[in-house]
């Protein structure tokens, strides 16, 4: 085939520093964040959501309405709100942790009645994290405010360090007995370090009765973590040593910031950013950006080290990341499985041609798409896929439980490598010569190196090879390859000699022989679950292939007994008449000297009514069809020996 954040919540009142809490599910599930951003810049959290692969900030419990958006994270945290209820009353009414709790108690109600079940909702929250600090406002707002509170007078730092710990246990086995069992406890800062704080002392240094006060807190939620993780065996609880993080010498020197006892914007009477008054041009020197909370350069050390410290000493007994491997749990971000439970498989990779692509080629110096009118029908337009709108493997995705389609191998990094990946590539096919005459294209082998690249990431992501393997086991490997070894050789005589070589028999004979290679290739790391498409038919030339790969997919379900193959018969539920296409040969789009859509012309209005979008490509509405009965068929013909429906949902001997 041819080939081819900031977004802000401005909540205006002093809040606790940098801390938060939040909630997010692994491997696909579940996942809220519980914490508002009130700041400026990207506050640490923001940065942690990034780190786990999210897009955008988690939404305020306050401003989120409907379960689509409710799923995807709820932020109850509120400025000036402490563990105490009365912290932070004498600058107005908060939300303290009681009351959160209560709002995530209503969250779970909601959750309930829309799963249907309890049993349902509270093993979804059972698979979540939730990180949750709070503390430094009983003691800024609480204990070193004797004008307002009387708990200096009655407790010695060490008494009250020792009530706020009693009570903030007992909120600790509420979220438990609401389903929290993987609690991440951060601890309090060097309040006496902020440029409030310092100003008590003229401007010289911290306050360090107050760093001294907050250290008995520090250490008794320390002790702690290690009384829940000893009572509370189906549960996981870590300590973030925000005191040392947030003053290390060492990091705040290595981040490029000087500045550190003083604040970056000009301040009102409560220690906030006075309103439209220009702030310090290098705010990326500066450690806080008020009297009270850190810049964006302060918050990027926080949130690198709370999620993946090298020093033991920043988390306890383990940083965020590596607490997740230790559990065996992944971090995936997939919130559609948050509004229709998970995802069938964890993650779904895609091997291919133009049928597939989406968006490989727009790097590579040959044929490319990503102009109108492809993409015409897409919701972000011109991607680079061969397509008015979706392919197959988007429908698929959609099918699967997936909220977004998996995304290009050429622009995807990091966490989001989890999801699974689409490595196809436009005019590519199974020998590495196919469609060369037509430019660089990834033929297979090269696809398949780059997913073994992709499972070192993994590998790395989850530190380590087992680990890799068998999440690797449980995901679905769509491989459509074949057409252009037809369209893009063995029939252009003028560039390959394949015809003079083999008969069509011989051919596809040489053709599966390579094709069996590649896919032990991908089993070898680590595939398990493959879907094989048939080449769609060419010219009565590819009947010979089709019956080879059926025989293929026979002999790998019998010598491989871990692994299952199924044979996708192309043409069968792309011609079918019951699709009701009242066009199956006429291209959509006017056509160029090489069969694509020419540039920027005008495309036919019953688009829904065609079968071929160009003059190789099938539309998005035959799409649909061949996908929808690709993954749950009612035909024997369409899948061989069972739908991918039933596929993914095997449980394979190991």
């Amino acid at each position: 085939m041819h080939s081819k954040f900031l977004t802000q919540y401005s909540l205006f009142f002093k809040s606790d520093l940098f801390y938060y809490v939040f909630l997010r599910c692994i491997n696909s599930l579940f996942f809220f964040f519980f914490f508002c951003q009130a700041f400026a810049s990207l506050t640490a959290e923001n940065k942690a959501t990034e780190f786990l692969g999210f897009e955008d900030p988690i939404p305020c419990y306050a401003n989120t309405k409907g379960f689509k958006n409710m799923v995807r994270g709820l932020n109850y945290a509120s400025a000036s709100a402490g563990v105490r209820d009365e912290t932070g009353s004498h600058m107005g009414e908060n939300v303290n942790l009681n009351k959160q709790l209560l709002n995530h108690k209503s969250t779970v109600k909601r959750i309930t009645s829309i799963m249907g079940l309890k049993r349902l909702s509270r093993q979804h929250l059972q698979k979540c994290l939730y990180s949750v600090g709070l503390g430094s406002n009983d003691y800024l707002m609480n204990y070193f405010q004797p004008k307002f509170y009387p708990t200096s007078k009655r407790y010695t730092p060490e008494q009250y360090a020792s009530v706020l710990i009693k009570q903030y246990s007992k909120q600790m086995k509420t979220l438990y007995k609401y389903g929290a069992r993987k609690v991440v406890l951060n601890g309090v800062g060097q309040v006496g370090c902020t440029p409030s704080s310092i100003s008590i002392t003229h401007g010289s240094t911290c306050a360090e009765n107050m760093n001294n006060a907050v250290q008995f807190f520090n250490q008794k939620l320390k002790s702690l973590v290690d009384q829940l993780n000893t009572k509370l065996t189906d549960a996981k609880f870590i300590y973030v040593d925000m005191f040392g993080i947030s003053g290390s010498p060492s990091e705040v020197t290595a981040a490029g910031i000087k500045v550190t006892k003083a604040n970056c914007c000009p301040v009102d009477e409560f220690g906030q950013c006075v309103r439209s008054k220009g702030t310090c041009q290098n705010r990326s020197e500066y450690a806080f950006w008020d009297l009270f909370h850190p810049t964006e350069a302060s918050n990027l050390i926080i949130a690198r080290k709370s999620y993946n410290s090298s020093n033991s000493s920043d988390t306890y007994p383990a940083n965020v990341l590596r607490w997740f491997m230790m559990i065996g749990f992944l971090v995936v971000s997939i919130s559609r499985s948050c509004a229709y439970g998970k995802p069938e498989v964890p993650c779904f990779f895609i091997f291919g041609d133009s049928l597939l692509d989406n968006g490989n080629n727009n790097f590579l110096p040959t044929l490319r798409v990503n102009y109108l009118p492809y993409g015409i029908d897409y919701p972000t337009g011109p991607t680079g896929r061969f397509c008015n709108g979706r392919t197959p493997v988007d429908v698929l995705a959609e099918l699967l439980g997936f909220e977004n389609h998996i995304p290009p191998f050429a622009t995807t990094f990091g966490l989001a490598t989890l999801r699974g990946l689409n490595y196809a590539s436009g005019t590519s096919g199974i020998r590495a010569e196919t469609g060369s005459q037509l430019g660089v294209n990834v033929n297979f082998d090269r696809q398949i190196q780059n997913h073994k690249s992709a499972v070192l990431r993994i590998a790395s992501i989850l530190r380590s090879k087992e680990s890799a393997m068998k999440y690797l086991n449980e995901c679905l490997y769509y491989v459509g390859m074949g057409n252009n070894d037809y369209l893009n050789n063995y029939l252009q005589p003028r560039f390959f000699n394949t015809s003079r070589i083999y008969t069509l028999e011989q051919y596809a004979a040489v053709l599966v022989r390579q094709y069996s290679s590649q896919i032990m290739t991908l089993y070898k790391y680590g595939a398990r679950k493959f879907a094989l498409v048939g080449v769609q038919d060419i010219a009565n030339t590819t009947y010979a292939f089709n019956q080879n790969l059926v025989s293929l997919v026979e002999k790998l379900n019998a010598d491989l007994g871990d692994a299952r193959f199924i044979y996708v018969n192309s043409s069968s539920v792309t011609r079918s008449t019951s699709a009701g296409f009242k066009d199956y040969d006429t291209s959509c789009c006017p056509v160029n000297r090489l069969g694509l859509c020419a540039i920027f012309q005008i495309p036919c209005q019953n688009r829904s009514e065609h079968a071929l979008w160009d003059s190789f490509h099938p539309t998005e509405a035959a799409n649909i069809v061949s996908a929808r009965r690709t993954y749950n068929s009612s035909d024997p013909s369409d899948t061989y020996p069972m739908d991918i429906s039933h596929l993914v949902n095997l449980s394979l001997e190991s």
